[in-house]
């Protein structure tokens, strides 16, 4: 099999498995999504690998009131003019 027949293979394998999701009613808005994709995994691979990538929460050392704390020690009315650049530069110097 040559390169390009295994990539029109893989892309066609895609489709199928989007096509075949849309075609799945919705699930309720109280459902867990994580749990509707490790239940359904088997069905749509490639989906779920996604799924576990986008729809996990990032952890972090610092805790969020902490930062906003930061943001707001730093944002003040005479330093409006910081650009969002400089903001991220100084909250990241200051949480170091």
């Amino acid at each position: 099999m040559t390169q390009e027949q295994s990539t029109k293979s893989v892309t066609k394998m895609a489709e199928e498995e989007v096509n075949s999701f849309r075609a799945v009613d919705c699930t309720p808005l109280d459902a867990d999504p994580l749990r509707w994709w490790k239940t359904h995994e088997h069905l749509y691979p490639h989906m779920a690998m996604l799924a576990r990538r986008y729809l996990a929460v990032p952890g972090t050392s610092v805790p969020s009131e902490s930062v906003l704390s930061t943001v707001g020690d730093i944002v003040t009315s005479s330093k409006s003019v910081l650009s969002t650049e400089n903001v991220d530069i100084l909250i990241f110097l200051k949480k170091r």
